[in-house]
């Protein structure tokens, strides 16, 4: 048969199938009109996968920038100079000490695997198979793994999906807890390849949504979500509530706009100035660099310090930067935070344990 047609008649599992049997080598393309994916094969093993917004090349690249500190200009100057060649990317990491081999091996099996489960999402489309004689350069460390494990941890996933989703929205904003402030969650010899949440934690600053999260690490979206999940059932993380995350979320998506402030204006400069300083978090997390990195370390701290040494303080400070924002005045008291969804009752009880009246 000819491997081209719509994923509404055949699924990838079918499709999988027949490349492997047959030992076929080139690259399966995948369109969904707003995305493009791609799978390539080698004798009908996967060695690379991968859409338009993340492929195993940008998240190796986000790897050794943010995890294994390589400085960012010379790290885009290599992966400019050698374009669509991963695998002398990969081994120019090797020999420059950014990575060791069996690192690099077991970061290119669990981010190769994460991104072609995630292509089995997709159920409309199109797909064509290009045959190719050779795809030695899209070959990181000789890793090429089974197209039936794949498709079989790949339905596991889809099936994971349906409990994910319902919990976890793309604009929640979670913040650390007590805890979590104070442990590593992370045994000592795990690093972010074994265990990932103390990765993810490091951008939980009460200003950065589930979406924004997914972009910027080098973790998949079902990583991300999965890691966030089990951190939630461990306590380890909180969301604010629905509509101050919502919130918080719209305006990372926002651009501001220049504006001349009248009199009347002048009550929405906090919000203003918390838009900016999300804004900053934004593009430092999408430019990493050694002082772009310090920067947004920077803006951390002093966004902790703001928000308070408690998730109440946290929720308690944003809302109320919220209503001040949308109303024109702080909240007189605290039940009005209650009234307009931005707090709920347990929220304000336990702020005022850790602020007793005199």
């Amino acid at each position: 048969m000819a491997l081209t047609g719509s994923l509404h008649d055949f699924d990838l599992s079918y499709i999988f199938q027949i490349v492997a049997q047959e030992g076929k080598t080139g690259k399966l393309v995948l369109d969904a009109g707003d995305d493009q994916g791609e799978v390539v094969f080698d004798r009908g093993r996967i060695v690379s996968a991968g859409t338009r917004t993340k492929d195993l090349k940008k998240a190796l690249l986000v790897y050794v920038v943010d995890v294994k500190n390589a400085p960012y200009s010379a790290v885009r100057r290599l992966a400019d100079r050698l374009k669509e060649n991963i695998r002398s990317l990969g081994d120019h990491f090797v020999n420059g000490t950014y990575v060791t081999s069996a690192e690099l091996t077991r970061f290119v099996e669990m981010t190769l695997e994460d991104l072609t489960c995630e292509l089995f999402l997709w159920k409309e489309g199109t797909y064509r198979f290009d045959a190719l004689d050779k795809v030695d350069h899209y070959r990181v460390n000789e890793v090429a793994l089974p197209a039936e494990g794949i498709t079989m941890e790949a339905a596991r996933r889809t099936d994971e999906w349906e409990r994910l989703k319902p919990r976890i929205s793309p604009h929640t904003v979670f913040v650390l807890s007590e805890r979590a402030r104070s442990e590593t969650h992370a045994a000592p010899a795990a690093g972010p390849l074994d265990d990932p949440a103390d990765y993810l934690c490091s951008f939980l600053d009460g200003a950065t949504s589930v979406e924004f999260l997914c972009r910027r690490a080098w973790l998949t979206e079902f990583r991300v979500y999965e890691t966030l999940n089990a951190l939630l059932d461990e306590e380890w993380i909180f969301p604010l509530g629905d509509k101050l995350s919502s919130s918080i979320h719209e305006a990372l998506r926002r651009e501001v706009k220049p504006r001349r402030y009248r009199a009347g204006d002048i009550a929405v400069a906090s919000v203003v100035a918390l838009l900016l300083v999300s804004l900053v978090l934004v593009v430092a997390a999408m430019v990493p660099g050694s002082v772009v990195r310090r920067e947004r370390q920077a803006l951390q701290q002093t966004r902790a310090a703001s928000l308070g040494a408690s998730v109440a303080e946290k929720k308690y400070t944003a809302a109320t930067s919220y209503y001040h924002a949308a109303i024109g005045h702080p909240p007189a008291e605290p039940a009005l935070l209650i009234d307009r969804d931005l707090l709920s009752p347990r929220d304000i009880a336990a702020r005022d344990s850790r602020h007793p009246p005199p």
